[in-house]
């Protein structure tokens, strides 16, 4: 069943159990078992290869009394692999899964430890049964149509049992699923600095109170033009080479129209970007701007500066992005220290993620 995954690998069964009591394994983002009702039956297995990038698979099938409780299920495992909040994990990417059961749901994310692990995780129901595999690898992720070969024996079976009609899945990239609170970053999209080590936390969003790093030319907290302004701050923490100073300011301004957004899209950029020519002391260097399409089809977009703007005698390096999202403007400020802060690669991935989010609002 795993050829599809690594063709030339000797997979192994190292564990079967036949009870949720007596399984050991977890797939990624899941470290507890669903609270919306329990399985009549459970089975688990657990393959590995001696491959030097560590594949392996976990694979488990849950049959519940009823399809209404496997759909409570699965909205449950859904949600908590959407946010990914259990332990330090980032998410990659999403695929749509169709024709392959009832419902399904796909979801690739990486633990950035020193050598990076990759989970592409696939849930799939058919009636009554809840079926997953987690299938982990160094390096790389696996493709995401290479679980639905996997699983396309086993899922046959369960859609027999359950008198489901399932066909041939189709796999496409998708926009991968919205966070709470929907609109804004969650901790599972911020990349770690340090590798192996910190965890990103959150606070609620609420009033704009940044004001900003002397760039910006405008007051945030007061500027005209938006109908609605927030505010939430990132800080990493379980880092020690972290400095007391690290953290981001994510500002959220909602507009009455596009062109609205626009115009005070065009104002902050420019201030930015023209800052060395205000402020003797500032130097600004801008990245490649990056642009994709978000929710609903709405383009979105990024500038994204390196900015370092002096304090006494002493330069402060900020990392900033300015991304747009229909009516909404996305001003995202990151203290940083000149060896601890994104990378170009990191700063540009931010600069889809930021603004895909609030086209998610």
């Amino acid at each position: 069943d795993l050829t599809s995954i690594a063709p030339a690998a000797k997979w192994a069964v190292t564990e079967s159990t036949f009870g949720i009591t007596e399984h050991t394994g977890r797939a990624a983002c899941l470290s507890t078992d669903s609270q919306e009702a329990n399985p009549t039956h459970s089975m688990q297995r657990l393959l590995a290869t001696s491959d030097d990038d560590r594949l392996a698979a976990l694979h488990r099938i849950d049959v519940y009394a009823t399809p209404i409780a496997a759909t409570n299920v699965m909205a449950d495992l859904t949600t908590r692999l959407s946010t990914c909040s259990e332990l330090p994990a980032r998410i990659v990417r999403s695929s749509s899964v169709t024709g392959m059961a009832d419902e399904a749901f796909q979801l690739t994310v990486v633990f950035e430890d020193a050598t990076p692990q990759y989970h592409t995780v696939l849930l799939t129901r058919a009636g009554a049964a809840v079926q997953l595999i987690d299938v982990v690898r160094n390096g790389e992720p696996v493709a995401p149509d290479a679980l639905t070969q996997a699983i396309a024996r086993p899922q046959a079976i369960l859609c027999t049992e359950q008198e489901v009609t399932c066909g041939t899945p189709a796999v496409a990239d998708a926009l991968i699923p919205p966070g709470q609170p929907q609109g804004w970053l969650i901790p599972a999209d911020l990349p770690r600095i340090t590798a192996g080590a910190g965890r990103w936390t959150m606070s609620d969003p609420a009033g704009v109170t940044s004001r900003g790093m002397g760039c910006e030319n405008m007051n945030l907290t007061s500027e005209p033009g938006p109908t609605a302004r927030q505010q939430a701050t990132y800080l990493i923490t379980e880092d020690p080479k972290a400095p007391g100073a690290f953290g981001m300011d994510e500002m959220i301004f909602t507009f009455a129209d596009n062109a609205a957004a626009d115009a005070f899209t065009d104002k902050l950029t420019s201030a930015i970007a023209s800052c060395k020519d205000r402020v003797n002391t500032a130097s600004v260097q801008e990245l490649a701007p990056v642009t994709s399409t978000g929710a609903n089809d709405v383009g979105i977009s990024s500038r994204i500066f390196n900015v370092s703007q002096a304090t006494g005698d002493k330069p402060v390096p900020f990392q900033l992005i300015v991304s747009k999202a229909g009516n909404r403007v996305v001003y995202t400020l990151t203290t940083v220290s000149a060896d601890y802060k994104f990378t170009d690669a990191q700063l540009a991935e931010l600069g889809i993620r930021i603004p895909l989010r609030a086209s998610q609002a």
